[in-house]
């Protein structure tokens, strides 16, 4: 996998290893993102946000450990690749300001169409990942919303709006925050 790194101070993000390149179209589970930080963001929990410009496809992925797949939505036409983060703690939201954009490349496609199945919601993201995020942030209780049902029942929840999705993420993870 071809990272692409990146550092975050205060609300500018900076891409930091603009020399790997190039970045193609119709590309799936090539590049990751990985995101560094400066002490403003400590505390923080963190999204990876991706935009392509042309196609206008937002994607928001969980970090984990600073990093994230680059999302095969925004990667599936050419145009502007735009990254940034929004943090959350408690009732704060710290979005980066300045963005970094990125070129994506048209890639070879048999007949100039893919289908690209949806990556996970954000929510299926958390419950697929909860217990690397209660690790990483020293959470001891796990809240009682994560029942068995409930992720079976998140699973299915593919169809919701990012913005539902980073609100549920968001009030999730104050959940969680808030029960230590």
């Amino acid at each position: 996998m071809t990272e692409l790194t990146f550092h975050c101070t205060g609300q500018d993000v900076v891409w930091t290893n603009p020399g790997v390149y190039p970045l193609v179209a119709g590309s799936e589970e090539i590049y990751e993102a990985v995101f560094t930080f400066d002490e403003a963001w400590d505390g923080f929990h963190v999204l990876g946000v991706f935009e392509n410009a042309q196609s206008k496809v937002v994607r928001t992925n969980v970090l984990l450990g600073g990093a994230c797949q680059i999302p095969k939505e925004v990667l599936a036409t050419p145009g502007d690749l735009y990254v940034g983060c929004l943090g959350t703690l408690e009732n704060q939201k710290m979005p980066t300001v300045r963005i970094t954009s990125l070129k994506i490349n048209p890639g070879v496609r048999d007949d100039g169409s893919m289908y690209i199945e949806p990556a996970a919601s954000l929510w299926e993201q958390m419950v697929e990942n909860i217990e690397q995020i209660v690790a990483e942030h020293a959470i001891t209780t796990i809240p009682a919303r994560l029942t068995e049902y409930e992720k079976r029942t998140a699973r299915t929840n593919i169809g919701a709006a990012d913005e539902e999705e980073i609100a549920d993420a968001r009030i999730g993870y104050n959940q969680v925050q808030y029960e230590n």
